[in-house]
């Protein structure tokens, strides 16, 4: 059994995004983003991969908001100062602008297009 990992709100503020490295990023005529990103599988299953025509990558395109908060992402941020650039450029209050790029960075995560780093002290509230 595996012990679900806790991270305290303070060091979830600290922590900073960053970009996937290895993902194929366009920009369209528009403005937003359309981004490739490589799908990983162990090697075992790379013969059913090939068998079953399992597709190598995953494509999105975010829409504007996405693109937003994609661009805003520079490895360099923490996620406190995000939400503070956010908040100031939309005329948002900090907790909203908070809940609003915390769905849009969950979102990013699941899909491959970006990681977090978190302080290791924070991790399970050690210090």
């Amino acid at each position: 059994m595996s012990k679900k990992r806790t991270i305290a709100f303070r060091d979830q503020l600290a922590s900073v995004p960053v970009r996937n490295e290895r993902a194929l990023v366009k920009r369209d005529v528009d403005g937003t983003v359309a981004v490739t990103i490589e799908l990983s599988c162990p090697g075992w299953m790379k013969p059913l991969r090939r068998w079953f025509a399992m597709r190598p990558t995953a494509f999105y395109r975010l829409d504007a908001v996405g693109t937003a908060v994609y661009d805003s992402i520079d490895g360099v941020k923490s996620f406190e100062m995000l939400v503070d650039e956010f908040a100031a450029r939309h005329a948002l209050t900090f907790f909203e602008s908070r809940a609003l790029l915390m769905n849009y960075v969950q979102l990013l995560m699941k899909r491959g297009m970006i990681v977090i780093g978190v302080p290791k002290a924070g991790v399970n509230g050690a210090r």
